[in-house]
């Protein structure tokens, strides 16, 4: 679709939109996340107040300043001249009048994808517009010989690192002689400080930005003033040929500090990645910001998500040779993390338990993982030891396992959580032998260590290879595996587990987590 045709398409939509809400006599919305906050910035935008957000469960009773109700409270207040958006990904109207039922409100679905394009357009628009006239486009027309002094910028969290060391090794062996300078958050530093390809890296303090690109947004003026202090300590003497963006452009955490940085460094060449899904909203991104890109590498193709980065090497003419995830651990770590755990003998299988996770959706219960190794105590004794891994975070969680196994199992037991830096957690992953748990940076230094892994998702069944939390994109790579996938539909829940607590991913039981361990280690 052309812009003209994309910005027609949207102002339809919109309009059908605002109209349900004007005719409705109480309007509401199912659903308080980001989806729904997008809604209701269109809706403001026109003056239309919802009378209540729907939840189907929870004890909150307000967010973004209007009253929150469960479903069964809906259901005895709406009526039928009451109208209701479903406002989350992979809303079924079917499911929803039976969670309202007995009340029968008009329903007025919604593409999740085109809400947030308009809600981009109300919020992101004017962004652009300001960079435009401070930066102008960009640099359509350069080979690699143009290229000396290269900018990669990469903000997110500590397995997107991972995911990104392949594209930092083989973007060195197609640019031997260039001057390569990363930039990371600074808690992501220690990850790769010792990556032999970059020339130098730059750490960059930020608040932690989640959310869509729209909520962002509203923190530009405070990103830009961060970027210009950064950018005045540290571009100043260097004028870049050329900054790469390895993920997804203008998607996930911190993306506006990305972009900033990109466009204050200097450089007229640059150079990105978007996937191509022929939806709107991701044609909406791609006009609204391809001017400003030299090269924009589209790929429809479902990819792992380290993967999309090189492709987007070979697009502007650079050869991969090797596509595998490295860290770099030195030996003191090693010997610092061995000597830190106490002895297993080297015939004993050695499982590594990745037991929380960065949204509560994701983290497996704390009672399967007693259950589970009190299975393993049962039925195989000691050719085994569970090794619980994790920062500050994962603590007390490793108390409760602790306490809640058998007597009998704590001999199979070693807790190193809060014990061990990020690199040393590398070192102790190289000596085990499977991985189990969350979906999570551990399993991606499992990938990187070359473990095979057992991973316990939240994400469904029904959903789709290219979304942003899918198995196939964000999973194990290039290693033995086994994914364990809920079925989709629990509560209504589609593609991905839309609850805030650990909902879906409680349908993978422990005695399907161990029959998955035990086929991977061959016991």
């Amino acid at each position: 679709m052309t812009d003209v045709e994309i910005k027609r398409h949207l102002e339809v939509e919109k309009n059908k939109l605002v109209n349900f809400g004007k005719d409705s006599r109480n309007l509401y919305l199912y659903g308080a996340g980001n989806i729904a906050r997008a809604v209701l910035d269109i809706l403001e935008d026109e003056e239309i107040v919802p009378a209540a957000l729907i939840v189907s469960s929870g004890e909150t009773k307000e967010t973004f300043g209007y009253k929150v109700i469960t479903a069964r409270e809906a259901s005895q207040e709406i009526n039928r001249e009451d109208g209701v958006i479903p406002a989350f990904t992979g809303a079924v109207g079917e499911e929803l009048y039976k969670n309202l039922f007995p009340a029968t409100p008009q329903m007025h679905m919604i593409n999740h994808l085109d809400i947030l394009a308009m809600d981009d357009e109300l919020c992101f628009q004017p962004i652009l517009n300001q960079l435009e006239e401070m930066f102008g486009h960009a640099n359509k027309h350069f080979c690699k010989e143009d290229i000396h002094r290269i900018l990669v910028v990469r903000l997110d969290l500590i397995g997107d690192m991972v995911f990104t060391t392949p594209f930092f090794r083989e973007l060195r062996r197609n640019f031997p002689d260039a001057h390569i300078t990363l930039i990371v958050r600074t808690p992501n530093y220690s990850i790769v400080k010792g990556c032999p390809y970059m020339t130098e890296v730059l750490t960059y303090d930020c608040p932690f930005q989640q959310g869509e690109l729209s909520r962002q947004c509203e923190k530009y003026e405070e990103i830009k003033q961060r970027v210009e202090l950064f950018a005045r300590d540290h571009f100043n003497e260097k004028m870049f040929d050329a900054v790469f963006f390895p993920r997804e452009l203008l998607a996930g955490r911190n993306v506006i500090d990305e972009l900033l940085l990109g466009f204050y460094s200097g450089a007229n060449i640059r150079i990105a990645r978007q996937l191509d899904l022929h939806e709107i909203y991701g044609d909406h991104l791609f006009m609204q910001v391809n001017k400003f890109f030299s090269f924009i590498s589209r790929r429809d193709v479902p990819m792992h998500e380290s993967q999309y980065s090189l492709q987007m090497l070979k697009d502007i003419g650079c050869t991969i040779v090797n596509q595998r995830m490295e860290l770099y651990v030195t030996e003191n770590d090693r010997i610092d993390a061995t000597e830190r755990m106490p002895y297993v003998k080297s015939d004993v299988k050695k499982i590594a338990l990745g037991i929380v996770a960065s949204v509560p959706q994701r983290m497996w219960p704390s009672e399967y993982y007693i259950e589970l190794i009190n299975m393993f105590n049962k039925n195989f004794e000691t050719k085994y030891m569970f090794i619980l891994f994790g920062g500050e975070d994962a603590i007390d969680v490793a108390k409760s396992i602790v306490g809640g196994v058998h007597s009998d199992s704590k001999e199979c037991l070693i807790d190193m959580t809060g014990k061990l830096s990020l690199l040393q957690s590398v070192a102790l992953m190289n000596c085990c032998d499977l991985y189990l748990g969350s979906n999570t940076g551990l399993l991606h230094f499992a990938s990187a260590c070359n473990i095979p892994s057992v991973t316990i998702y939240s994400e469904l069944s029904d959903g789709k290879p290219t979304d942003g939390d899918a198995p196939e994109r964000m999973g194990a790579w290039m290693v033995p595996h086994i994914n364990l996938i809920p079925p989709a539909g629990h509560d209504g829940c589609h593609r991905v587990c839309r609850m805030h607590f650990p909902h879906c991913i409680k349908l993978i039981t422990p005695k399907m987590a161990m029959n998955a361990a035990i086929d991977l280690l061959g016991m």
